[in-house]
């Protein structure tokens, strides 16, 4: 088992417990016990541990990957963001790049996990601050106008990684020549 650390914002505290305790889907990382601990502004959890680590990881060991195993994981990934997606309100996770893709390197499962950025979205509405990993980032999420499809933008990119095995933007030295490059 593995603790983990989210910080606290009051609207998402039931939904990462109720997402992380309960999940219906089987590509989204097990909690199996949690607190909060109110000192300290944290969510504390106890979640399920993969042998392998992180998909980024896993690819950096396990050099070639095989496309049967490409396509795999990104039907597993895709599962796991319909999943925080179809759930009402949806839930946009805002922060999905290899390092918080998990992988069972006996079984092949990929877990989606660490939501710590993620928010719901209420009906009718939209998401408005800038937050995540710049790399992995969409363009609505720099205008600050986005809903969860910024996700399957992330996701696209986690692919990109995943074929090429080269990080992305890496020609952008730091997240100011990053910003400064970006078209939005």
């Amino acid at each position: 088992m593995k603790r983990r650390h989210v910080r606290l914002r009051q609207h998402f505290v039931v939904a990462t417990c109720d997402l992380y305790h309960r999940p219906e889907s089987k590509n989204i990382v097990k909690c199996h016990h949690f607190w909060i601990d109110y000192a300290n502004r944290n969510l504390d959890m106890i979640t399920e541990i993969f042998s392998s680590e992180t998909l980024l990881q896993y690819i950096t060991k396990h050099v070639p990957v095989d496309d049967t195993s490409t396509k795999n994981w990104c039907r597993q990934i895709l599962q796991g963001l319909d999943y925080l997606h179809t759930r009402d309100p949806p839930i946009v996770d805002r922060d999905v790049k290899l390092l918080n893709i998990f992988v069972d390197g006996n079984t092949g499962i990929i877990k989606l996990g660490d939501f710590g950025f993620a928010t719901l979205i209420e009906p009718g509405t939209s998401v408005h601050n800038c937050i995540g990993s710049p790399m992995c980032m969409a363009p609505e999420v720099f205008q600050g106008n986005y809903n969860e499809m910024v996700d399957i933008h992330a996701f696209g990119i986690c692919v990109l990684w995943m074929v090429t095995r080269e990080i992305p933007y890496a020609e952008w030295i730091n997240d100011d020549d990053f910003y400064r490059n970006i078209d939005y």
